[in-house]
């Protein structure tokens, strides 16, 4: 499907932006997302079972008003508190003072589908810039990274990252933001973060206010569900973003967003594979027949797939299900 989808030509960018440097025009990009995540966000039933105990469930698919409700939500909280807790600004006079916070962007020259290549293997590319800031002390007690399409379809990669010492900066109100006080310590700084993928930007972080907008923006809004703007015809930047962010996403299975550092509490969570979670397995078979027309029976599954959030059958032969 990657190959077919993208034959990349050596056709050059049009000055008036019609065409992306792989010869494809941004509508057909946006066209492609919408049918390849309506496909994506089908409904999924999941069948187990362990024992005599049988269950099945509808998946949540990324792209959903579900996931974003059920994981984005929840995840989006707790980096705010990790931030919250991390982050250390003291202001001075005249708009000055010191922040181990930083925000990066780095916005890639190549085209759609290298940048995309690019940001998957970024991880590799960044273990250069953690050493280089060990070399002078730092390291990065806390970071989250985040994937975003542009309207061309090219990613762009925000960082929010905390790091072990502050650094002064300046703030300048005719601009709205913050510039590394120090020429010295800007260019020193630069030189470890450009990692040479094109347009790069460097930034302190000035205010907590400044840290919670920027993952307000890069995570929740962009993460929120697709469903209703698949069949929509006048969306706006934002949404074109959003469709054709995830549809990348999902094509080269990349998280829109992660966390880093030293820093970084271990995050086990509930794990979603129940085959590793208490003895479950997937239901085959006649086994699966067999409980599928138990289903039907019930009038728990139509046409459309299961009509209820979840079916459990315990192994006292109880069946609990939840709407």
């Amino acid at each position: 499907m990657l190959v077919s989808l993208y034959n990349i030509t050596t056709s050059k960018q049009k000055s008036n932006g019609e065409l992306t440097s792989e010869g494809f025009k941004p509508s057909e990009i946006l066209l492609n997302s919408k049918k390849f995540i309506s496909n994506h966000l089908r409904p999924l039933i999941l069948h187990f079972e362990r024992g005599s105990e049988r269950l099945t469930f509808k998946a949540v698919k990324r792209g959903s008003v579900e996931y974003f409700n059920l994981r984005i939500k929840p995840a989006f909280r707790k980096i705010r508190r990790e931030v919250s807790r991390f982050l250390q600004i003291q202001k001075r006079k005249n708009l000055q003072g010191l922040s181990n916070g930083l925000l990066l962007t780095y916005t890639f020259e190549c085209g759609v589908w290298e940048s995309w290549q690019k940001s998957k293997n970024f991880s590799s590319l960044f273990k250069k810039v953690k050493e280089l800031l060990r070399y002078r002390g730092l390291s990065v007690v806390y970071g989250v990274k985040v994937f975003e399409a542009q309207r061309s379809g090219k990613a762009h990669i925000h960082l929010l990252l905390i790091l072990s010492q502050p650094i002064e900066f300046r703030f300048d109100g005719s601009k709205k933001r913050g510039y590394i006080k120090s020429q010295k310590v800007y260019l020193g700084l630069r030189q470890i973060f450009d990692l040479k993928l094109g347009f790069f930007d460097l930034q302190p972080i000035t205010s907590e206010k400044e840290a919670v907008s920027y993952l307000t923006k890069y995570i929740a809004k962009n993460s929120e569900g697709v469903e209703l703007l698949i069949e929509k015809n006048d969306l706006n930047e934002s949404e074109i973003k959003r469709i054709v962010g995830l549809y990348f996403l999902l094509l080269f299975r990349l998280r829109q967003f992660s966390v880093f550092g030293s820093g970084r509490r271990l995050d086990k969570g509930i794990s979603n594979n129940l085959q590793k979670a208490g003895g479950w397995q997937r239901l085959k078979g006649g086994k699966l027949i067999e409980w599928l027309n138990f289903l039907r029976g019930l009038g728990l599954v139509g046409e459309g797939g299961l009509v209820v959030g979840v079916v459990r059958l315990g192994s006292d032969g109880v069946l609990k299900i939840i709407l």
